[in-house]
């Protein structure tokens, strides 16, 4: 009679979260989240399938982990504004209401151009109207909409900006090309002649959305906006 084998129940061996999330967020961004085999990303992590499902209770589980971590980590930056240094020129020839947005403004820049992997995911979720990214959106507070909602609402209060600034459309307007500048970089170089879409390109975007946007909406009252 051959000998019982003892099964091993409970808690998997621990693993390394971040690298599993690391790795699966390369194999989504590269197939997409149907494309994607937990069995392959396990396999390049060292790890077994059973830990997707311990961890992160299922597939769809550790693709929603892998967005709303990165969706917070923005919202963070976005808040402390400590992403990249501005340049002097910026600083002194802003108000201190316009550096404020350009910040906001340059650490989503900046996010996009070291996160390559999330903001191909995000991106495909956005246009295929995906509940994942609108849950992770929602449980952050609307992440980077609702950095840029609060700022501008808190412009409006201190009058600042017009009062009849549509705030929704303005955050459209503020994204749009920060967005369409990542999924669009060779059209960015080949057609407009940009040598590259990189942290100065998006700096220099960061910069121009700013100034557009103050000589549209911004009032005319210098002393509040120096404040």
């Amino acid at each position: 009679m051959s000998p019982r084998i003892k099964r091993c129940v409970g808690r998997p061996p621990a693993i390394d979260q971040d690298r599993l999330l690391q790795i699966a967020e390369t194999h989504f961004a590269e197939r997409g989240f149907e494309g994607a085999s937990t069995r392959k990303l396990c396999q390049e992590a060292k790890c077994n399938l059973a830990m997707i499902s311990y961890y992160f209770g299922s597939k769809e589980g550790l693709y929603q982990k892998v967005i709303e971590r990165h969706v917070k980590k923005f919202v963070n930056e976005a808040k402390e504004q400590n992403l990249r240094p501005a340049p002097n020129r910026i600083k002194k020839s802003f108000s201190a209401a316009e550096f404020e947005l350009y910040e906001i403004l340059s650490s989503l820049s900046e996010s996009i151009c070291s996160n390559k992997n999330i903001h191909a995911i995000i991106m495909r979720e956005l246009m295929t109207g995906s509940k994942r990214i609108i849950k992770a959106l929602l449980d952050s507070d609307l992440g980077v909409f609702g950095v840029i909602q609060k700022k501008l609402d808190q412009f409006k209060a201190e009058k600042k900006i017009s009062q009849d600034l549509n705030t929704r459309l303005a955050i459209v307007t503020l994204i749009g090309p920060i967005f369409y500048s990542n999924v669009s970089s060779s059209v960015i170089k080949s057609v407009y002649g940009f040598k590259d879409v990189d942290s100065n390109y998006m700096q220099m975007l960061s910069e121009h959305l700013t100034r557009s946007f103050f000589r549209a909406w911004g009032t005319t009252n210098k002393e509040a906006l120096r404040k």
